[in-house]
């Protein structure tokens, strides 16, 4: 997945790693709806940074903000 660690990918095939962000994701809602949102966007259907912020009707900067910050919560919780 593009935007994570290698170290989160080492080990996982494409599909678990699918799984266990799907299973973060409401966890994740729970401090940021948006942030799902994004992950969502732009893990499951692959858009680009501009195509989600589009979709959100958020600026270019906003969404990689947020997006940097939930690759971050991600990341802690795939260690």
């Amino acid at each position: 997945m593009d935007g994570l660690p290698d170290a989160v990918l080492a080990n996982r095939s494409r599909l678990e790693l699918a799984i266990a962000i799907d299973a973060l994701l409401d966890e994740l809602e729970k401090e940021s709806q948006q942030r799902r949102a994004i992950v969502e966007l732009k893990f499951f259907l692959g858009l680009t940074d501009e195509e989600a912020a589009g979709a959100l009707d958020v600026t270019l900067q906003t969404l990689q903000r947020e997006w940097y910050r939930a690759r971050r919560w991600l990341f802690e919780r795939l260690k």
